[in-house]
């Protein structure tokens, strides 16, 4: 008889691999996970809880989680969100992930007004989902993870599915150096062919992708990006697939 590799946890199914590892829920330090209620405290219980057993996970269930004041989520530990958590930062509020995140790709865990920012290396690689799920929504999750990835050189991986870019002629932005863009596929609906695709649909004129920032007059060059099976389209009327910022 083989052993069962996902078992029900906090009424999800969860590896049974993480099950094995102490785990922290942040609901047993008071969170409500209703959006509303200040969770911060909570957050950061279950967070200290973790660290002083020497590491765990520290485990978001089902909820929102509204954070209002500035937060890190520390190295040493793996903070695991089930389908259906997300961390809220309120406007203005910075929660800084220093630790591994363990989520679906396809889930969002970030919402909110606030900032998200990583320190460099925690992460192997970073999801557009993770900020919408939906990839045609004007919330602009490719641009969100680059901007929260990019600035530490952690790459962001676009699952397969088309993201398309309804932001006006600015696009998917990137100024910063050794940025890496990577799609993966097989994840959307099992599909190994499933295309990931960088899409600027707009018909005032859009960029799919600029590399480097226009400051009139000067440009912030970008140095190092890499593009990995990532197509690049634009809107059949007008638009510019790839822009390349350049010092004339």
């Amino acid at each position: 008889m083989s052993l069962p590799t996902y078992i029900a946890f906090g009424g999800q199914a969860v590896p049974v691999s993480q099950t094995l590892v102490t785990t922290f829920s942040v609901r047993t330090y008071g969170a409500s996970g209703t959006g509303v209620g200040d969770d911060t405290a909570a957050v950061l219980a279950s967070v200290a809880a973790a660290v002083a057993n020497g590491g765990g996970y520290n485990y978001f269930p089902v909820g929102a989680y509204r954070v209002t004041s500035n937060i890190t989520l520390p190295s040493g530990l793996t903070h695991l969100f089930a389908t259906g958590a997300s961390i809220v930062p309120d406007a203005g509020v910075t929660v800084t992930i220093s630790g591994n995140i363990s989520a679906d790709p396809q889930a969002q865990i970030f919402g909110g007004a606030g900032t998200i920012a990583f320190t460099p290396a925690s992460q192997t690689h970073v999801y557009p989902d993770w900020w919408a799920t939906a990839v045609t929504s004007t919330a602009c999750p490719a641009q969100s993870a680059c901007n929260a990835a990019h600035p530490n050189g952690i790459p962001v991986h676009f699952r397969g599915a088309d993201y398309h870019l309804c932001t006006g002629p600015v696009g998917l932005a990137t100024n910063y150096h050794n940025a890496t863009m990577r799609g993966v596929r097989g994840i959307a609906n099992g599909s190994a062919n499933a295309t990931n695709l960088i899409y600027a649909e707009t018909s005032t004129g859009g960029t799919a992708v600029r590399l480097g920032l226009t400051v009139y007059p000067a440009v912030t060059f970008t140095n190092n990006v890499t593009f990995e099976d990532i197509k690049i389209q634009t809107d059949v009327n007008c638009g510019i697939g790839l822009d390349l910022q350049v010092l004339y």
